[in-house]
Order: structure tokens, then sequence, then C-alpha cells
């Protein structure tokens, strides 16, 4: 594995998403508890975005890997990648690359971003 690139593309849930440094999605598990439309308004996507990014106060931050299980009960969960990379023979930091992701967005649009990335790792 001495030239090996590792590129580690979590799950869907698996990345945090930030803004402002505060990880929204978390932030929603806690108010769902109160008003689900209320909680879910601080993620939510605009209406026909299609393979697009978003803008404004639809845009967050992929910020890193989700190392704790985290969960919405009932509705969806991800257990973390706390020690994922250990599980992968503790890869070397060039050749390790945890590709963090807005999982709201279009897999076409994903898609493209990680091409982009693996192509950005391979050229360094």
């Amino acid at each position: 594995m001495e030239h090996d690139l590792v590129v580690f593309v979590p799950g869907f849930l698996g990345t945090r998403l930030c803004r402002d440094g505060r990880d929204l999605w978390a932030r929603c598990g806690e108010q769902l508890i109160g008003s689900a439309a209320a909680a879910l308004t601080e993620v939510a996507l605009p209406p026909g975005l299609g393979d697009a990014l978003p803008e404004g106060p639809f845009r967050l931050e992929a910020d890193e890997l989700l190392q704790v299980p985290d969960s919405v009960p009932g509705l969806l969960s991800c257990m973390g990648y706390s020690d994922i990379r250990a599980a992968l023979g503790d890869p070397l930091d060039a050749q390790f690359v945890p590709f963090g992701y807005d999982w709201r967005l279009s897999h076409r649009l994903v898609a493209r971003q990680l091409k982009a990335r693996v192509a950005r790792e391979l050229d360094r």
C-alpha cells in the first residue's frame, strides 16, 4: 500500500453538515422533539434545485466525517466512522482522503465533486 490512495466516501448522513461551525443536522435531531417542520427548516433545500449547488441560506458546509452514532429515531441513523482509518490499515496522511459531502444534494453533483477531488489528490 506504499503508493496507494485510499478515498473514503461515507454513507448517507455520514458527514456533518454545518453553518458557521454549528452542526445543523445535530440541532435538527434535538429540535424534532418539538415541531418537525421547524426543525427541518434549517437543513431544507430550495424546491427545484436539481443538480446545482444551493445558494445563500440553503448552502451548508460538509465539515468532517461523523465520528459518533447519530439518528433521528424511527427515520434515519448512521453509526459514525470513529475508527475507519485504523480499519483501513492506518494509511499515511498523504494516502488517506476522507471525502465529506453534503448528502442532501444530487448524486450527480456529488459524483462530479468526488471526481474533481480524486483528480486533485492524484495530481498531488
